[in-house]
């Protein structure tokens, strides 16, 4: 009796410190729907957009922002060379992105973006 209850008392505190920490992780991840919405608000704040280039450049937004999702879901199942693959992908996504914003931002907007784009890659460097 003693031992199932010494068991039972170390599965609650092993559930009581792992259990947060998923529910943080869960929590951290943002709808496709949401994720367009902050990168044009952010978009259109940072490079000064008008009101027809906030329209389309949130139709590119909300259209990749859906395509990642899709490929996030997939990214962590199958063999090293998938996953190896599917950020191939995800870069080919990220990459015809920037050719359609390319057609709506002027150019000093675009050097403007690309330069957001680089403080973004530094710092989901500096939390890895």
């Amino acid at each position: 009796m003693k031992q199932v209850k010494l068991f039972s008392m170390t599965l609650l505190l092993w559930l009581a410190i792992v259990m947060p920490g998923n529910l943080q992780a869960q929590s951290k991840q943002v709808n496709p729907e949401d994720r367009a919405k902050k990168e044009t608000a952010d978009m259109k704040e940072k490079l000064n957009l008008t009101e027809d280039q906030t329209q389309k450049v949130g139709a590119i937004n909300l259209k990749y922002a859906q395509l990642m999702a899709d490929m996030h879901k997939q990214n962590g199942q199958g063999s090293e060379a998938d996953q190896q693959a599917n950020r191939e992908k995800m870069k080919g996504l990220h990459d015809k992105k920037v050719e359609e914003l390319k057609l709506i931002l002027t150019p000093a907007q675009m050097d403007q973006y690309k330069k957001m784009q680089e403080e973004k890659r530094n710092e989901h460097m500096k939390h890895q």
